[in-house]
């Protein structure tokens, strides 16, 4: 019984990965246009990182997103509580991949930055309402959290700098 467990468990986390992997994989594919021209004319702070940076920070935490997700998934916790976080989860990785269609391809940095406003909040709700049965899965969020609430600044800053906030 106790291996059966274990290649469930196991199961459980590939899938985790894998889903929150595809989940990027498909934001990068479907935001894409034939060319860079728009994103290369954005006024751009001085700060922002190089778009190179940007996809292996995304890769390492859509990892970290798939192992917290997995921690929710196989854990001991009621049935209600766990498909309530894994909805919570799920929402996120929707906001998440819609936030780079909108930005990206429908060059919306308005309504991106509604979206990644609400992202950041659900994500704070996230960490709030797992860390009360996984510490460990609540620290895998935290870089997240992090680094989502920068590029909610950053994307504030180019609709600063484009002239669609008061000065």
């Amino acid at each position: 019984m106790s291996t059966l467990k274990n290649i469930q468990s196991t199961v459980k986390l590939a899938a985790s990965i894998i889903i929150c992997q595809l989940v990027g994989i498909s934001a990068v594919l479907l935001s894409q246009k034939n060319s860079n021209y728009w994103y290369d004319t954005i006024v751009m702070p001085s700060w922002h990182l190089s778009t190179y940076f940007f996809g292996t920070i995304w890769v390492v935490l859509y990892f970290l997103l798939g192992i917290s997700l997995w921690l929710v998934w196989d854990s001991k916790i009621s049935e209600f509580n766990k498909q309530n976080t894994i909805i919570l989860y799920g929402t996120q990785l929707f906001l998440n991949f819609l936030w780079s269609i909108l930005f990206f391809r429908f060059h919306s940095e308005s309504i991106a930055f509604l979206n990644i406003t609400v992202l950041i909040v659900l994500v704070f709700i996230s960490i709030i309402q797992i860390y009360k049965f996984s510490k460990v899965a609540t620290w895998l969020l935290i870089p997240y959290f992090i680094w989502i609430c920068f590029e909610g600044f950053l994307n504030f800053k180019i609709l600063f700098l484009s002239g669609y906030c008061i000065e």
